[in-house]
């Protein structure tokens, strides 16, 4: 994971991280009770400040490449860990969380980074890109069930309740077609178990940023636009309707026979 992810990257996600946090994080934080929470792949501790800013213990881990001098949370509230290697703590927690950060990281350490999450609290808040989602070095793109089984062996229950609340939301995509609960049995029993919506649900802003042009490619693709919309007027055509079309190239004035 070492130097994968500059400062440039951190500065581009923070903002709308920050509005994402600001918006989903209270309603977790008062569904679970949390006092304490843990952000495993927290960059630049975006979410984990809006926990702090509600009194909660935090703590932070991410990669010794995230520049000190850019955290949100104090200093003294991260650890850097190498998130390709299992995650340690002293500490216990209320709430662990990990968002959009699995796909990062490589199959085989799948199954271990679920296990590290749930050692960390009793309930885990998770997010991780589904494929086609794309992104700056997604290796592990899965569908949610694939996350729900991994969970499952640990004995933690899905609980589906922050996909329906937020799919509405003028948020980033990602938290709204891949944020979940996951919680040991026993745990916020009040909440309904199992999937409240399809576990392959993609977002129509999802479809929508995979349907539009890179950002490189979007001046020659507006250039081929004017073209195509300006090729009627150049060969000589005026378009009206079917029924009275009008050549008028060379000889050919007269109006088209109707079909």
């Amino acid at each position: 994971m070492a130097d994968k992810y500059d400062e440039l990257f951190y500065q581009r996600q923070q903002y709308s991280s920050l509005e994402a946090a600001r918006e989903i994080l209270p309603f977790v934080l008062e569904l679970t009770g949390a006092k304490s929470v843990a952000d495993v792949g927290c960059g630049l501790g975006t979410w984990l400040s809006v926990a702090a800013e509600s009194g909660a213990r935090v703590r932070g881990f991410d990669g010794d490449y995230v520049d000190r001098q850019w955290l949100r949370i104090d200093q003294t509230d991260f650890t850097p860990t190498d998130l390709s290697h299992r995650v340690h703590s002293d500490e216990s927690f209320d709430l662990s969380m990990s968002l959009e950060v699995a796909e990062h990281l490589p199959e085989h350490r799948a199954a271990t980074f679920v296990e590290d999450l749930c050692k960390l609290a009793p309930v885990v808040f998770f997010s991780a890109a589904q494929p086609g989602q794309g992104g700056t070095n997604h290796i592990n793109e899965q569908y949610l069930d694939y996350w729900v089984a991994l969970f499952e062996k640990q004995g933690y229950e899905l609980i589906d309740c922050i996909r329906p609340k937020f799919w509405d939301a003028p948020l980033v995509f990602c938290y709204q077609q891949n944020g979940v609960i996951f919680a040991k049995p026993g745990m916020l029993a009040d909440q309904e178990r199992g999937p409240r919506m399809p576990l392959q649900a993609v977002h129509p802003k999802m479809i929508e940023n995979a349907l539009r042009p890179p950002h490189s490619l979007r001046p020659w693709v507006d250039a081929a636009s004017e073209v195509v919309t300006s090729f009627p007027t150049a060969m000589g055509y005026t378009w009206r309707t079917k029924k009275d079309r009008v050549p008028v190239i060379g000889k050919y004035l007269t109006p088209e026979p109707e079909e």
